[in-house]
């Protein structure tokens, strides 16, 4: 169209609507794609039994019964322990643990009651079965 308008030209395209989903939707395809992500991750994981040999420290440590001199020892740890900063605790588990054994050290962590401590040195014992270095 040689002399037209932008009015016109404008009007020569038919109008094209794009649906959007309602937010919704939108929010239930998310965590349903994201749900299938997870899954299919899950089957993807190559187990390393790490999480097992580490889950039965745990319940060993749960099931040993502490002298009561070996329990007045663990107060004494906890108490020091717990007066340490975060890191410094674990640090010091770690020792408790070379020279106690680590189950003894864990039952230490477990009374601190510090659900960020005990999981810090489950990851470094867990990490390359340094666990290992430590039973007696």
């Amino acid at each position: 169209m040689p002399n037209s308008t932008p009015q016109e030209e404008q009007n020569q395209y038919p109008e094209v609507r794009i649906p959007t989903p309602e937010p919704e939707e939108l929010r239930e395809e998310l965590l349903e794609d994201l749900a299938e992500r997870e899954a299919q991750r899950e089957e993807e994981r190559v187990p390393t039994g790490r999480e097992d040999r580490v889950e039965e420290l745990k319940q060993r440590a749960a099931q040993v019964t502490l002298t009561p001199e070996e329990e007045q020892e663990a107060e004494r740890h906890k108490a020091e322990v717990g007066a340490l900063e975060k890191d410094a605790q674990v640090q010091r588990l770690l020792q408790i643990a070379e020279a106690k054994g680590v189950i003894f050290a864990v039952k230490v962590a477990a009374g601190l009651d510090d659900a960020y401590t005990i999981d810090r040195l489950h990851d470094v014992l867990a990490q390359d079965e340094r666990y290992k270095d430590f039973l007696k």
